[in-house]
This record gives structure tokens, C-alpha cells and sequence, in this order.
């Protein structure tokens, strides 16, 4: 919207003071959000919009800048998505080609997951399963915090599970791998 907004500007379909009520408007509205990604960078710009009069006033170089600024924020925020696919990718070929401990992949995979802002997160659940029920497991970085019998007794429980869930796991690896790959070409 705020995008739409500076470029009707842009283009003479609007007026400076249009986009100065527009952005007073938007400013004494308590009841809405911003997308979180960019939420700081909109408030930032309906800010400078709705006190222009104290600010730099609304014209082309300012609403230029203020959509480079978006669009260096969108940019950065692809490539951080990108990169987060592709790790996750790259645990899923792990994982089918038993390079991996599949729970600690399963773990793995959920914490980027996490950080990605926009995409099929369903996708994830069958990982997320897995990490749920595995959360009472130690990890292989804090075995030393349990007693010995408490670690062979978790590694016995948690074999018998990847038996159970590895058919589960690996057809979730291929939807993974076959979606990810798609949307990186």
C-alpha cells in the first residue's frame, strides 16, 4: 500500500498534501499493523509523511528515497528467505542420504523454519512433529549436562522412534526438496 502510495505520486495521481493526510490518518489509527518485516521501516516513512511540515517535504527525491529504503529492506529480506531454503534444502538431501542424524536435522530444520517471513510453513509440520516429541531428548551438545544411563536410555528411545517416523520424515524430505528446489530456479 505505502509502495502504491508513493509511486501514484510519483506518476502526478496524487498531491503531496494527499499523501500528508493519508499518512496523518494512518498515524492516529492505534488498530493497525504493519507487515513485522517492515514494520519499522513503514512507521519510520508514515512518520516523515504525516510531519512533513516538519520534516523534508513530500516530493520526488524524498518518496525515491523512501522506496529505495523499501526496496533494499524486501531485497535483503529475499535473500535472508533464500538462504534459509537453501540450508533447509540442504539438511532434507542430508537426511536422505543418512548424512545426518535425522532428529537433529528434524530440530534443524524447525529453527530456520522459524525464521522464515512468507511461505508454505506447512510444509514444515511433519518436522515439527518430530522435533515436538523429541524435546524430553537430550541433544548431542548437551549429553554431558545428563547422567550416562539417562543418555543411553534417551539413545535407545530415540532409535526406536526414527524407525517409526523415518518413512514419515523422508517423504517429507521429497516434498521439501521437490518445492524448494522449483522456487530457487
Amino acid at each position: 500500500m505505502l509502495q502504491t502510495l508513493l509511486l501514484r505520486f510519483m506518476k502526478g495521481y496524487i498531491s503531496a498534501q494527499e499523501i500528508a493526510d493519508w499518512a496523518n490518518l494512518v498515524e492516529c489509527s492505534e488498530d493497525l499493523e504493519y507487515e513485522a518485516a517492515y514494520a519499522e521501516q513503514i512507521d519510520t516513512i508514515v512518520q516523515a509523511l504525516a510531519n512533513s511540515e516538519i520534516n523534508n517535504p513530500i516530493d520526488k527525491d524524498l518518496c525515491t528515497e523512501f522506496l529505495t529504503w523499501l526496496e533494499n529492506k524486501c531485497l535483503k529480506a529475499n535473500v535472508d528467505e533464500i538462504a534459509i531454503k537453501s540450508e533447509i534444502l540442504r539438511l532434507c538431501i542430508l537426511v536422505k542420504s543418512e548424512q545426518i542424524d535425522l532428529i537433529n536435522a528434524c530440530r534443524t530444520i524447525v529453527f530456520l523454519g522459524n525464521q522464515l517471513q512468507s511461505s508454505n510453513l506447512e510444509l514444515l509440520l511433519p518436522f515439527k512433529g518430530v522435533a515436538s516429541e523429541c524435546d524430553a531428548y537430550p541433544t548431542s551438545t548437551s549429553n554431558h549436562l545428563f547422567s550416562r544411563d539417562y543418555v543411553e536410555k534417551s539413545t535407545i528411545e530415540m532409535k526406536v522412534y526414527v524407525g517409526e517416523v523415518r518413512a514419515s520424515v523422508l517423504e517429507a524430505c521429497d516434498i521439501v526438496i521437490n518445492e524448494y528446489s522449483r522456487s530457487q530456479h
